[in-house]
Order: structure tokens, then sequence, then C-alpha cells
């Protein structure tokens, strides 16, 4: 799969920033009209190209999700999305006996959250559906299943753990991290606000038969209008799961680091509507062996994420 903007409400979430159903409670959150509102619904609807470099199966993929959120009472969050993805083959697959035909696949997400200013907790779970004619790494389906946490005493802490159920392994991962503000409360830009952060993370996964320890940071700038952020992993993981971002890795390729940056429009803060551009790369590694020579080599490729999503909470 791939990493890819998603559904928060006030942010262009990409994997590594913050957490979208943990962030705030629902009218901090989207900006929308202070009175208290029992129900709010947020839809948003996101289509990503993926642009693949020397990899030796993939070559584009389209991926559409459409995704509805409803706060109930300012506080407790219902959340779920679906995505279609279509792959096409590189031509050069069958160097490595993969399949060259397209492929699709499907994936659900469901969310169950609460939110304080204090602290907020989520549920999550997540399957993944391949077709018939994709190559084995990506017809399995897989369930996956977390849980996130956020505590708010200074800043947002955040840790987050995930199960994922393959066909052949269970692999586990835990994050935490914290989203440091770089604003002291009392400055002028905080008094407009604004928020300038700092999000440092630590991961660690087992992963095919081994503990995969990772880091990332990111660095998000948010202003009643609009957001930016950049960002940035290292550590080698493989078929990482971030179901808070809605999120999961399926193919056999290691990650040994990944980039990410993203902005996001709001032209109109009360109603919160929301425009979100991302863009994100993986350096990818895979294990191959030559149908000819049965000769084992490692091939290295890149991957680009491009996604734009539109937000319109009601």
């Amino acid at each position: 799969m791939s990493r890819l903007a998603t559904g928060a409400a006030s942010l262009g979430v990409v994997c590594g920033l913050l957490l979208g159903g943990l962030g705030r409670p629902a009218q901090a959150q989207v900006g929308a009209d202070p009175a208290p509102r029992s129900v709010l619904f947020v839809p948003s609807v996101m289509q990503g190209l993926y642009v693949y470099r020397d990899h030796p199966s993939r070559d584009l993929t389209s991926a559409t999700t459409a995704r509805l959120s409803a706060w109930l009472f300012q506080r407790w969050l219902l959340a779920a999305s679906y995505r279609f993805s279509y792959f096409s083959a590189n031509p050069s697959a069958a160097l490595i006996g993969a399949s060259t035909a397209p492929w699709r696949q499907h994936d659900g997400y469901a969310t169950l959250g609460y939110a304080a200013l204090r602290f907020g907790v989520s549920l999550h779970y997540g399957v993944l559906a391949g077709a018939l004619q994709a190559t084995t790494d990506y017809a399995e389906t897989s369930h996956h299943i977390g849980f996130a946490a956020r505590y708010s005493p200074f800043g947002d802490g955040v840790v987050a753990f995930t199960a994922s159920l393959f066909p052949g392994e269970i692999s586990y991962r835990g994050e935490l991290g914290w989203a440091l503000p770089l604003l002291p409360a009392s400055s002028r830009w905080a008094m407009q606000s604004r928020s300038l952060r700092l999000r440092p993370s630590v991961a660690l996964q087992w992963s095919g038969g081994e503990w995969r320890p990772s880091g990332a940071l990111t660095v998000s700038l948010e202003d009643p209008r609009f957001s930016v952020y950049v960002g940035g992993k290292y550590g080698s993981e493989l078929r990482p799961a971030y179901l808070p971002q809605e999120v999961v890795y399926n193919g056999p390729e290691r990650i040994p680091f990944g980039l990410w940056a993203g902005a996001s429009l709001r032209p109109s803060p009360r109603d919160g509507t929301t425009l979100s551009l991302s863009y994100a790369f993986d350096r990818l590694l895979r294990d191959v062996t030559d149908v000819s020579t049965l000769a084992m080599s490692t091939v290295t490729s890149q991957a680009h994420y491009l996604t734009l999503a539109i937000t319109r909470p009601f």
C-alpha cells in the first residue's frame, strides 16, 4: 500500500504526523461555530496517484478513498472509510516470475474514539483484500487491530499499538510520539490561534522474524486558514500498519526511510471546508530471484505518493 493524506478535519495528515481523531474535540478541530452541537458529520474524499520507479512489479497506482466521521456530543468519534486501489504492473515483472496483469485492492477501516482537551483514546480496525489476479503478496486478505491514546499536559503525547494478522505471520508495531509546541502561549502568533509544533517519535516493530526500530520527526505550522508540515522517518520497517492514519503496507518491501510534506487550505475557517495536498516518498528494498539464473539480489526502488483531499463538515 502507501502513505497518503488521511481524513483529519483540520490537518492534511500523512503518516507520522498527528493522530486525526485524537487531537482535539470536534468543534476545536474543524473550526466550526462554537455553539454546542450534538452531532457533527465530517465527510471527506481523497484521490491518490502513486508512481513507482525501478520497482520490479509495480508501475502506477490510483487510490480513491471515501471517509465519513461522526462526532457525537463533541467528544465521541465514529468513523469509517473505504479505499479502492488499482495497480498497473511493471511489464518487466515477468523476469521475477510475477504477473504483468493489473490488479485491484480494497481497504476498509473503522474507528471508535473519545477526545477531551487533556486526553483522548481510540480503537481501530482495518482489513485489506486483493483481487484474484494479484500476485501472492497482494492477494492475501489481512486484518489489523489497534489502539491509540493521547495525554496533553504540555503538547500532545501519543502512544499507539497495532497488531497485523497476515496469513503467514502476525506482526506488531508500537509507537510513542510527542508533539511539542515551539511558540509560547503568550506569543503574538499563539494569541492569533497559530501553532508551530515539533513532533519526534520512536517506533518498534516485530515483522519478518526480527525487531525493527525506527524514528520520525515532523514540523507543522497551523493557522486558522492554512497548515503546512514536513517530516521524515529513518529505520527499516516491513509491512507496517498505521491504523490511526488508515494506512497499511502489505507488500514484501522493506522501507529504510521516507519523507513527507503537505499543505491544507481552509478558505472559510468558520464552515471548516479544507482542501489538502500531500506528497510522500519511500525508498523500497526487495529481495528477488531471477527466474532464469536463480540468482538472488536486492532491488532498490522509489515510491512517490501524491494525494488530494477535500473535507466539509456539516
